[in-house]
């Protein structure tokens, strides 16, 4: 079952994810890597783009004094052939992400978004 909204595959903390560039000899190396919340892929007028979720100074704000408080945001990687590197495209490319409440619903045990979203 999968429920919208619910902890992703990497969980409600920061993994580390890495992305690597195939090159002319079959090889590869790694081009991009970076602490993330979530990884999505998403196709924009016939070209897949690399969606990461990020807080903090990675959306343009100061980090939180607690996690329920961070600031989250989704960033695009994009190729920059001059240093071989993917690199985020600017903040104005990127969407900002609004919290879900997390109360607890008293007759499930489950959170307000745990029943709402299953």
């Amino acid at each position: 079952m999968v429920c919208e909204g619910a902890v992703s595959v990497f969980g409600d903390r920061e993994k580390g994810v890495s992305v690597f560039a195939g090159n002319a000899s079959g090889g590869s190396s790694e081009a991009f890597t970076q602490s993330v919340f979530d990884v999505k892929i998403e196709e924009k007028e016939g070209e897949h783009q690399l969606w990461f979720t990020v807080s903090g100074a990675d959306c343009g704000k100061a980090p939180a004094a607690t996690f329920s408080e961070e600031s989250f945001c989704d960033r695009v990687i994009a190729w920059n052939a001059a240093t071989n590197q993917f690199n985020y495209e600017p903040l104005s490319a990127g969407r900002i992400r609004q919290q879900q409440s997390l109360e607890p619903v008293r007759e499930t045990g489950m959170t307000s978004r745990e029943s709402r979203d299953s």
